[in-house]
């Protein structure tokens, strides 16, 4: 009798800790991929990878640039594989909810002969990264199916800060009238000045091969999210 009260208090004393343990456990970041879009285009080896992610977790973070990209076929064969997969910035900064866009070129010769089926994306949170200034924005699509080599999103943003601004990039994503995510595309532009309280509008266009996916797809950017960084 002895012995079996002993081992009971031993139990509990290992299930109080483990719950004291639970609940020192130190908040953390979490990437989730919220969205994503693989598409493969045709007889040139050449693929976009578009999606967004989100800080899900209950702590601050940096978004890792090592994500990692693996592309299937219909009977689950790896036809390839990308492991070096970064948010555009590069390991942005995210506090809980806030989210970034990851855009990505593939170049593999796979895609010629293979049809992508599946894709699958993973991404982690890290301790170390880059802080970016986020500036407000507003962003236009200018898109006609017929114009294939003209077709764009302009980004106006006003520098709020009180310093002359020479490094700053724009991410426009664009989204069906479902909401779904079709393509992203980013800027970077360094050595033109914007000074404090002026405005500025960058083109970022939509290229003549997605245009085409596009049409082919039946489908028809209605809406776009634009986010731009500054540093700090």
């Amino acid at each position: 009798m002895k012995r079996f009260i002993a081992m009971l208090l031993m139990l509990c004393s290992a299930l109080l800790m483990t719950a004291a343990f639970a609940e020192e456990a130190a908040p953390e970041a979490k990437i989730t991929v919220v969205e994503q879009r693989f598409i493969n285009m045709e007889d040139n080896g050449h693929g976009f990878f578009f999606a967004k992610v989100q800080n899900t977790g209950d702590a601050a973070g940096y978004v890792d640039y090592k994500g990692n990209i693996v592309a299937s076929d219909a009977e689950g064969n790896i036809i390839l594989t990308e492991n070096y997969v970064s948010t555009a910035p590069d390991e942005v900064y995210l506090e809980p909810g806030e989210y970034a866009y990851v855009c990505e070129n593939i170049y593999d010769d796979a895609l010629d002969t293979a049809e992508v089926a599946d894709c699958k994306f993973s991404i982690k949170a890290v301790d170390d990264g880059e802080e970016y200034e986020k500036l407000a924005s507003e962003a236009k699509i200018h898109y006609e199916p017929d114009e294939e080599d003209d077709n764009y999103v302009d980004v106006t943003f006003t520098n709020t800060t009180d310093e002359i601004l020479y490094d700053y990039e724009m991410v426009a994503a664009l989204y069906d009238q479902n909401g779904e995510l079709l393509f992203i595309n980013t800027e970077v532009v360094s050595g033109i000045g914007v000074h404090p309280g002026s405005t500025i509008t960058v083109r970022l266009y939509i290229y003549e091969d997605i245009v085409m996916y596009f049409c082919r797809e039946g489908l028809t950017p209605t809406t776009v999210d634009a986010l731009v960084y500054c540093e700090k």
